[in-house]
């Protein structure tokens, strides 16, 4: 779905755009992009909704973004596998860290477990995108960085 309205919206704009003719194909990528992007988020924002708490998916996206991007992680072998893990994931931990919430130390535990599994694994590359070696080192102190600063707004 998101490939086939991709392609269909970079097709409309090379032929209407001159200057997006020679870049159709980067076009169609980024709109993928944007696509899966947007799709993911909206599962979130609809997990928030029917769970009573519309705006929980706000610091969700806040502290898992910036860590996700540095650090990498799982990649599902489609867009829809994708959406089902991350929507499951989310959909656990939003329920979990509800039920739990009266207990403040939960916030410490989480982000310590989170800061070790950075500090172990960090980064985890895509097997189709390996890194540079400049890069991979960039990530990990990036990553770490940000699971430490975390960490501390937990503490």
């Amino acid at each position: 779905m998101e490939s086939k309205c991709a392609t269909t919206i970079a097709h409309f704009l090379a032929i209407n755009i001159p200057e997006a003719r020679a870049k159709e194909n980067i076009i169609r990528y980024g709109l993928e992009l944007m696509i899966t992007a947007f799709v993911g988020l909206l599962l979130m924002i609809c997990v928030s909704v029917i769970g009573g708490h519309p705006l929980i998916w706000l610091p969700f996206i806040f502290g898992f973004a910036p860590i996700r991007t540095t650090a990498g992680g799982y990649h599902a072998p489609s867009h829809l596998g994708c959406y089902i893990v991350t929507t499951a994931t989310y959909s656990f931990f939003m329920m979990l860290a509800l039920f739990l919430r009266t207990h403040l130390w939960i916030y410490i535990v989480s982000t310590a477990v989170s800061f070790l599994l950075v500090l172990t694994l960090s980064p985890v590359e895509a097997q189709n995108k390996p890194l540079s070696q400049r890069k991979r080192k960039a990530n990990r102190r990036a990553s770490l960085f940000l699971a430490a600063v975390e960490l501390i707004g937990a503490v």
